[in-house]
């Protein structure tokens, strides 16, 4: 068996990758967006002092980030499970006309 020439292995993988290899960090698309936008309570204030986030579509492995609405900073990830849960109740009540409370998990305590 021959072997490959480091210049072989380099056109054998730009090749891979012009053929369309899935991309292992795509944007992943949540089943709804209607929790987009969602005003959000936190436990801990930004450095800025406001303790509100905005729910903002996120990236790569989260559906959803948290960014505070005064000074933009990123407050946080959201999990595919905890934005499921948010579209879905606000799919079925609507948007909650006062921020939606979040409190410390059982680990963060």
């Amino acid at each position: 068996m021959k072997r490959r020439t480091e210049a072989e292995a380099v056109r054998i993988f730009k090749d891979a990758v012009r053929a369309g290899q899935p991309d292992l960090f795509a944007v992943s698309v949540p089943v709804s967006h209607s929790a987009v936008g969602l005003a959000v309570q936190l436990p801990s204030q930004c450095q800025c002092g406001s303790a509100n986030a905005a729910l903002c579509t996120g990236t790569g492995l989260y559906p959803g980030k948290l960014k505070c609405p005064k000074c933009g900073k990123h407050r946080g990830w959201v999990s595919h499970k905890t934005f499921r849960f948010l579209a879905s109740t606000v799919d079925h009540f609507g948007k909650p006309t006062e921020p939606v409370l979040v409190r410390a998990g059982a680990d963060e305590q």
